[in-house]
């Protein structure tokens, strides 16, 4: 699936350490698709784990389930990791990435009536 640039902007990485405790670190988004995502962050979650990215919100029900399939080192304080969603990423969640048009606003807008006409 093709990969889109996005905008420099934090998003919410979070991840099950553990049996009880759960993890969440900001993380700056580098591309996405339908099917995956780049992000990069100090802190990666462990190869092949189970990955929760949030917009924003890390308790928002706008979050995608995804799977970690690579972390590399970029900077000496900083990873690459490579996610694979675990269904398609949906178009909101995609277009607000894409657009950097957070989950709230794009609510907003679609109730005002501006944006999403033409969908």
């Amino acid at each position: 699936m093709p990969r889109h640039d996005t905008p420099p902007f934090e998003v919410w990485l979070g991840w099950r350490r553990g049996d009880d405790s759960f993890f969440a670190n900001l993380a700056r988004m580098v591309n996405i698709s339908r099917g995956g995502a780049q992000l990069r962050v100090a802190g990666p979650p462990p190869e092949q784990s189970t990955v929760w990215i949030c917009l924003g919100d890390p308790e928002s029900s706008e979050c995608l389930e995804a799977s970690v399939l690579g972390v590399r080192t970029y900077r000496r304080d900083e990873c690459t990791v490579h996610l694979a969603f675990r269904e398609p990423c949906p178009h909101r969640f995609f277009e607000a990435a894409v657009c950097l048009l957070s989950a709230t606003e794009r609510s907003r807008t679609d109730l005002l009536g501006t944006v999403g006409d033409d969908q």
